[in-house]
Parts: C-alpha cells; structure tokens; sequence
C-alpha cells in the first residue's frame, strides 16, 4: 500500500500555514484527512480498515515543520560535528510518542469520548482559550464521526457486516463485546496515530483492557477474535509503535 501523495498536497493546498493559529491549523488538517483518505479494507481486516495514510508520510505536522527546516539543520551538523565524527546516531523532527489513557478509550468508547469533550466545551464559559482547544477538538471528533459513517459505508458495500454493525454500535454506545472493544482500540489508533500523526507508542495493556469482555464471550470466540486481532495488527505494516504488555507485576 502506497502513500497517495495527492492526498498530502491536497492538504496542503487545503490549509494556509503561515501566520495561523497552529491549533485551528492541525484540526482542519485532521479534518481533512478524515473526510477525503481513502478506506481501504484487506482480507485479514475483521474489526476495522485501513487507510492511505502512512505514518511516517502523512505529512501534516511535518508541512508545519517546513519553515524550520534551515534553521534545524545548521543544529543537526552541530551535533553531527560533536559527535567526533562516529555518526553513531541520527537526528530529525519528531514530535515524541503518546501513549492514550485506554481504559477511558474503551470504557467510554468514541461516543463516551465525544459527549465528555461537549461537557467540557459547554463548561469552558468566557475562558477564550478553553473555547479555542475545545472547539478544535469537537470539529476533530464531527470529522471523526463521519469518517466511521464513511467506513460503515464501505464496509456494508462489501458484505463485512460484523465491522458495519460493530461500529454501528460504537456510535451509540460504548463496547458492549470483545469484537467491539478490539474495534474501538484500532479505530482510537486510526484516529490518533494515523489521522492527527501524534504517534502512539503502545496498545498498552489489551489482556487487562479486553478481559471484562472476555469473561462474557464464548471462549473458543475469544481465542479466534485474539488471534484475529493480531493478524490485523501485522497487516497494518506498521514499522514499530504497535507494542502491548501482557500480564501483571503480580501473581
């Protein structure tokens, strides 16, 4: 799967970056991702899709970087001189990695998510940059809902109703099973990692995070949504930022 480039000049052609609040700027960059990047769905997508977006490629914050570029690299030969010349290490932008608070993804879940974001907005009263953040943020998630209708969509044109009917679901109400809770934690990367380029950096604890939905599902279910759940992950063709932790610090 290849990076449409078309789709990275689109952005930037889509939103002026000079002089801009770099807030507004980044939601109407993740706006747009989301309401014109390809959905794309592969054999071995059981819970979610993917898209055209590639992480290190998107280039929405990198356009933003731009305008540093000369001054960073007259730092980056700095460095590269003190490192006496071994070049034992390599420097570039980067944003850092996150890692999300995913017992409120998946107990809330993105319509949980949604409606806490729209408290918070309707609280944040004469505060303007309350209202600049929170304003932001609900035209990410508006965008986010209609790119899920987007991916409902396809996926009923191709007959995969458990993905339509899950994220059906997800859109009224947290996960109610494990298949929903395994979509919500890929849709969560969708939107962030992929679509706002904040890179996640673990899917952090998925055994303790699905165990309240296994105990209800059939096992021999549970066992092939795991081992699903996997295949999916390697069909990403992620490079790295895919890790989780299983098991405890205790007995």
């Amino acid at each position: 799967m290849k990076q449409n480039i078309s789709l990275t000049e689109a952005v930037k052609a889509y939103v002026p970056i000079e002089g801009h609040d770099a807030l507004v700027t980044d939601a109407k960059m993740t706006e747009f991702l989301l309401d014109n990047c390809e959905i794309i769905f592969e054999p071995d997508n059981r819970f979610f899709c993917l898209t055209n977006i590639i992480e290190a490629d998107c280039g929405n914050y990198y356009t933003l970087m731009e305008r540093y570029e000369n001054e960073f690299a007259a730092v980056k030969q700095e460095k590269y001189e003190q490192a006496l010349d071994s070049r034992a290490f390599g420097i570039k932008p980067d944003f850092g990695h996150t890692t999300p608070n995913w017992s409120d993804v998946v107990k809330l879940g993105f319509v949980g998510l949604k409606k806490r974001a729209e408290h918070y907005a309707s609280n944040a009263g004469d505060d303007p940059q309350k209202q600049r953040f929170f304003a932001a943020l609900l035209k990410i998630y508006n965008a986010g809902e209609r790119f899920i209708n987007r991916v409902i969509q396809k996926a009923e044109e191709l007959g995969k109703t458990e993905i339509a009917d899950g994220l059906k679901n997800l859109l009224t109400s947290p996960p109610q099973t494990m298949f929903e809770a395994i979509q919500m934690l890929m849709l969560h990367y969708t939107l962030q990692h992929r679509m706002e380029a904040t890179w996640i950096r673990s899917y952090g604890r998925v055994d303790k995070l699905l165990y309240p939905f296994y105990v209800n599902e059939d096992k021999d279910k549970a066992r092939i949504m795991a081992r699903d759940f996997i295949a999916e992950l390697q069909c990403q063709n992620e490079s790295a930022n895919q890790p989780f932790a299983l098991g405890g610090s205790d007995e």
